[in-house]
Parts: structure tokens; C-alpha cells; sequence
């Protein structure tokens, strides 16, 4: 029988893969992406190492995650300044 996660585990799943995409944007902050290291992000988020490699394959994989997440939420504050009338004209 395969296993079923129930809400709650999944709501925490997602929760710590949030907590390890925050910690790598906070390193990449703090000491530059060439800087951020597998060991620190995880001391960042409170976890082990090997937690990261759960949620992402590779530390690529993660760099990926972080830069994606942080293009849409400069799409969406883009998009929201663009709907919101303003002084040219509307």
C-alpha cells in the first residue's frame, strides 16, 4: 500500500522547503552566491545537510528554485504597479 501524507505533513514539507529556499536568498545576500555553501544553508534553516538534497536533487537544482521564485515575485509586483492607475494619464 503506498503511503498517503496527510495534510499536515504536507503543509510541513512545504514549510521546510521554505525555510531552505529563505536561509539560500539570505546567504546569497549576506556572502554572494560563490559564498553560500550546502553547510551553511542548512545551519541557516536549522537542518541537517542531507535534508537540503530531500527537497532539491542538487545545490543547482536550489539556486534554480531561489532565482525562480524571486523572477515571479518581481513579475507580480510588476504586474500589480502596472494595473494600479498612476500619473500617466489614467
Amino acid at each position: 500500500m503506498a503511503y498517503r501524507q496527510t495534510p499536515e505533513t504536507r503543509r510541513r514539507l512545504a514549510e521546510r522547503r521554505m525555510m531552505i529556499l529563505k536561509a539560500t536568498r539570505e546567504l546569497i545576500a549576506e556572502v554572494g552566491f560563490r559564498g553560500v555553501r550546502s553547510r551553511l544553508v542548512a545551519e541557516k534553516a536549522g537542518i541537517s545537510e542531507g535534508t537540503i538534497y530531500r527537497y532539491f536533487p542538487t545545490m543547482t537544482a536550489l539556486y534554480a528554485e531561489v532565482f525562480r521564485t524571486a523572477a515571479l515575485r518581481e513579475l507580480a509586483a510588476s504586474v500589480e504597479a502596472a494595473d494600479r492607475p498612476g500619473p500617466h494619464g489614467e
